[in-house]
């Protein structure tokens, strides 16, 4: 049984700005950057987990291409808890983590993407994420992923700009939604759309002035269905 929730009341979007002011605002709230990004990566790790792995990761193959920045760091640290679960982990990365190594998972070079097709049940992409556009570089990770038939999952946003984005199936956004997943270009490549709980607190979002709904929003869920 998945542990995702719908969510269907009305539920604010915030800017690319208003997202950086709630992350550096969270130590003051008792949460650090790393506690955030761990509770990114287990979020991630649910969501593939659940919508993509029939809640049953053992021994299924998995694939993670990650860039260097956050959506980087979220995608690999889901990499972990998913092979901690039983799933078989390939990860591409612009320096090879050894930690993930020592855990038993394929780690290997961006440089190495193979050309054939991976025997995958999903790719996990922070190639970039919400910050920034695609430079040469990435813009060819970009196109091997849109060549791979296995779904992308994206940490926030999918990497790349309007000329060379990835195709997602779904799109995991940490603590509110960001304004451009329900614009286009952005809208029409990120998939379906979860939201992350990271443990922003409420009233750190009264300061931004934002206003959630009255209902707390992860009760049930740390992961929710977005329309």
């Amino acid at each position: 049984m998945s542990s995702i929730r719908v969510f269907r009341d009305e539920l604010p979007t915030i800017s690319l700005a208003q997202r950086q002011q709630a992350f550096e605002a969270l130590p003051n709230y008792g949460v650090s950057a790393l506690q955030a990004l761990e509770n990114a990566s287990r979020c991630m790790a649910i969501l593939v987990r659940d919508r993509f792995l029939d809640g049953q990761p053992g021994g299924k193959p998995l694939t993670v291409v990650a860039g260097p920045g956050f959506a980087g760091e979220v995608a690999a640290g889901a990499a972990r808890r998913l092979s901690n679960w039983g799933a078989k982990l390939t990860i591409y990365q612009k320096e090879p983590a050894p930690v993930l190594q020592r855990l038993g998972c394929t780690v290997l070079s961006l440089s190495d993407l193979p050309q054939e097709r991976l025997d995958s049940e999903a790719i996990m992409e922070g190639i970039i994420g919400a910050e920034g556009n695609a430079t040469g570089e990435e813009e060819r990770l970009i196109a091997w992923l849109n060549r791979q038939p296995a779904p992308k999952v994206s940490v926030e946003a999918p990497s790349g700009a309007a000329s060379a984005r990835t195709k997602a199936r779904a799109t995991l956004s940490l603590g509110l939604p960001l304004d451009t997943l329900y614009e286009a270009p952005v809208l029409d490549f990120r998939g379906e759309l979860y939201l992350a709980d990271i443990s922003i607190p409420s009233v750190l979002w009264d300061t931004l002035g934002v206003q959630l709904p009255k209902s707390p929003l992860f009760a049930e869920s740390d992961v929710l269905r977005l329309p």
